[in-house]
């Protein structure tokens, strides 16, 4: 259990680097009205029952369900429009499972110092991680969901209903 902790604790100090659920990141997802959706499922989910289409057949229809319009996987691969990439992590050990969920909105930006120079960057993300008890796939599919209506909070403030 204890390098389980190591490691969650090793990934949250990584993790706080990254972009993160503030009021300024929050204002990147104004005026967002379509985007993508990339799931990365580590393979330990799998053995639980926890499938990438599971994953996205929950996602978009909160996405969808919010008024969102989700691109399909071939729009995505001809534009620079924005996407959401929620991840999910694992680690089995004999003392348990724990995971880390990551959600990462991603869009094209420019450098201020050359604005021709455009690139894909996350400018909001948000983690959650712990240890599974014995209802995994139960428990899996209620923290990404989590995650995922902590970026649904996010983007309705960023955009709130007329």
């Amino acid at each position: 259990m204890r390098v389980i902790v190591a490691l969650i604790l090793a990934v949250a100090v990584y993790s706080a680097a990254m972009a993160n659920d503030i009021p300024e990141t929050r204002q990147t997802l104004k005026g967002v009205r379509q985007l993508g959706v990339v799931i990365d499922l580590d393979p330990i989910a799998k053995d639980y029952g926890i499938t990438e289409d599971l994953i996205r057949t929950d996602v978009e229809l909160k996405l969808r369900l919010a008024g969102i319009k989700v691109e399909s996987v071939e729009q995505m691969a001809s534009s620079l429009n924005p996407y959401l990439a929620l991840s999910v992590n694992m680690i089995k050990s004999s003392c348990g499972s724990a995971y880390m969920i990551n959600i990462d909105f991603h869009q094209a930006t420019t450098l201020a110092r050359n604005p021709l120079m455009v690139s894909i960057a996350s400018t909001w993300s948000y983690n959650h991680f712990g240890t599974l008890g014995k209802e995994v796939q139960q428990q899996l599919r209620e923290f990404y969901k989590i995650v995922l209506d902590k970026f649904l909070n996010a983007y309705l403030e960023a955009n709130p209903k007329q």
